[in-house]
């Protein structure tokens, strides 16, 4: 490994340390705690990790890194928008427009009786005391609906926010980035919600037993299951498990393109097949920046060796050219529409209804 590379790798390791260890500052040790961003995940995954904490790689971490360079991208603009960056300590007494959150400086809130808490990304004060709360996400491709432990996460938020903020008006949106692509999106339109949050203190309160072993853990499946350490052995995959309502949307999207693709190939063929009626074998034409080429490949003779044959017939021969090719492994995901049989009439019915036809004749 090249020295730079090497010193780079260092410096993330340490970085990763530091964030980690700034997460520990409830006033109950986090294996207590129930935090905005464990409550809208899964709970089976929590536990797990609490019980055996993953080791990152390098590569992980950098991964990681993604997140934290997109508050850095986000505490600029509201800088460059006019809005104070002020420090948690601050921020209480602090005039609007002004913002607490960034890389080291979150907000941390905690419900006053219960152990329940969060670090928020970014929560904006305005000039009529208003506060708006900003979860960033980062992510390969952005999905057409939020994810819904995205969601519950900022519901947490604004629920913890409104107990120390009882006459203040809360709202919120998920930030969504693809780094990779450039796109970025906002899911917004929410507000402080009662109900909501009653629901989320009761997940709160059984993540809190369930990290200190009073009752057991309760498996989540999501979009994130397939990196998840833990999956083994899980029951929310267990047997012909229910698809879970966000990924099957997924699944559903999927099966909308595949049948587009279907019918957009049949398409595609026809139009080609006008096209070589004009074109012959051999054409290449240019207009309106459209290049239209036929070329004709002819018809051609291969010698081929039939493995298994020569295998029987000169094992000798087969072994001395026969070389070990590696096929890289993969996993193959498929959508396919159930087609749901008819239930056949019982035998009674069916000669009922043919006596019936019968008669009306």
């Amino acid at each position: 490994m090249a020295k730079l590379v090497q010193f780079n790798a260092q410096a993330r390791e340490r970085l990763n340390a530091a964030n980690t260890a700034s997460l520990h500052d409830f006033r109950l040790p986090r294996e207590q705690m129930a935090t905005a961003s464990e409550i809208g995940g899964c709970e089976r995954r929590v536990v797990e990790d609490l019980k055996n904490p993953p080791v990152h790689d390098d590569r992980q971490r950098m991964v990681f890194e993604r997140g934290h360079i997109y508050e850095l991208m986000v505490d600029q603009y509201l800088q460059a928008m006019g809005f104070k960056r002020v420090t948690p300590e601050e921020f209480a007494t602090a005039p609007g427009p002004c913002y607490v959150g960034g890389r080291n400086n979150q907000l941390t809130i905690e419900h006053p009786e219960l152990p329940i808490g969060a670090h928020a990304d970014f929560v904006i004060k305005h000039k009529n005391g208003a506060l708006f709360v900003i979860e960033c996400k980062t992510t390969d491709g952005i999905p057409s609906d939020p994810y819904g432990s995205w969601v519950e996460q900022l519901h947490t938020v604004m629920g913890l926010l409104q107990i120390h903020n009882p006459d203040v008006e809360i709202r919120g949106s998920v930030l969504a980035r693809d780094l990779n692509k450039g796109h970025e999106h906002e899911f917004d339109g929410y507000a402080f919600n009662q109900g909501v949050f009653d629901y989320l203190v009761q997940k709160g309160i059984h993540l809190s037993l369930a990290k200190q072993g009073k009752v057991d853990p309760i498996p989540n499946p999501g979009p994130l299951c397939g990196f998840c350490n833990h999956r083994e052995g899980c029951p929310g995959h267990a047997g012909a498990v229910k698809i879970p309502a966000n990924i099957l949307d997924i699944a559903e999207q999927v099966d909308r393109l595949n049948s587009s693709k279907k019918e957009i190939e049949k398409e595609l063929d026809t139009l080609k097949g006008q096209l070589l009626e004009f074109t012959g074998t051999r054409y290449r034409g240019e207009e309106d920046g459209i290049c239209l080429t036929a070329t004709t490949v002819p018809d051609s003779e291969t010698d081929y060796v039939d493995p298994e044959k020569l295998k029987a017939d000169f094992p000798e021969a087969f072994a001395a050219c026969a070389t070990k090719k590696k096929r890289a492994g993969y996993t193959k995901v498929e959508v396919k529409p159930i087609k749901l049989k008819a239930a056949k009439a019982p035998k009674a019915a069916k000669k009922t209804a043919e006596t019936a036809e019968v008669v009306a004749a």
